[in-house]
Order: structure tokens, then C-alpha cells, then sequence
């Protein structure tokens, strides 16, 4: 979560909470690969896709 905080103040992306949800969510799956739900995990993916397009395209329009 520094890394989205550290983006965020340096106005690369915006400070929004879905951000920090998706840094959460990869963590545990690093951390807890083995009790990864699959099902799970492609519902937040789906229904999450416009925050995670959102963040791509605040990536990419970062001047």
C-alpha cells in the first residue's frame, strides 16, 4: 500500500480506495497462494475490471 500512498501524493494516480483494495488482495495471494479460491478470485476480477482500467490508463497518462 506505500507504493499506491507514494503514487497517489505524487498525483500519478488518484487517492482512491479500490487502489489499496487491489494492492490487500495481491498480498494475500502472494502470501496465501495455497488457499486462493479461484472463484473468488475471477468475481473481484470481474467485477472490479473498471478499477483496474481506471489504474491502467492513470499509469499510461501520467505526463
Amino acid at each position: 500500500s506505500d507504493s499506491i500512498q507514494l503514487l497517489a501524493l505524487k498525483k500519478v494516480i488518484s487517492a482512491e480506495e479500490p487502489y489499496l483494495k487491489m494492492v490487500k488482495f495481491r498480498n494475500f495471494i502472494v502470501h496465501n497462494y495455497e488457499k486462493v479460491n479461484n472463484a473468488i478470485v475471477y468475481a473481484i476480477l470481474t467485477k472490479s475490471l473498471d478499477d483496474i482500467r481506471k489504474f491502467r490508463d492513470e499509469i499510461l497518462n501520467y505526463e
